[in-house]
């Protein structure tokens, strides 16, 4: 999602409670209990969190130009002049940054 993008969320859903949300990174931090508490908030019984782990595991994008060999091969690393800009850009929209990781505030 673009920092644009993110700005539209922001307008959009300032004024809604309703609205829930999770981040990529705490899927990554901890999936088990990522997973435990997306289900639960969602209304799927819990006996389904082992499959969805397992599922995880696969590349859901294997043979395609964005399969995880292929994104591995190719990345890039990000300057600290671009990440600053970044950083500078999404303050303005209102999106913080945690160490090297966007967040919503």
């Amino acid at each position: 999602m673009t920092l644009a993008n993110f700005y539209l969320y922001l307008n959009e859903t300032k004024d809604r409670n309703d609205i829930k949300s999770f981040s990529y990174e705490s899927l990554l931090e901890d999936r088990s209990s990522f997973c435990r508490s997306f289900f639960q908030e969602i209304g799927i019984d819990m006996e389904y969190v082992e499959l969805a782990l397992s599922a995880m595991n696969k590349d859901s994008q294997k043979n395609s130009v964005i399969s995880k060999d292929k994104t591995d091969a190719n990345k890039i690393e990000v300057s600290d002049e671009a990440l600053e800009w970044g950083k500078r850009l999404g303050l303005e929209l209102g999106i913080e940054m945690e160490g090297q990781d966007y967040r919503i505030s």
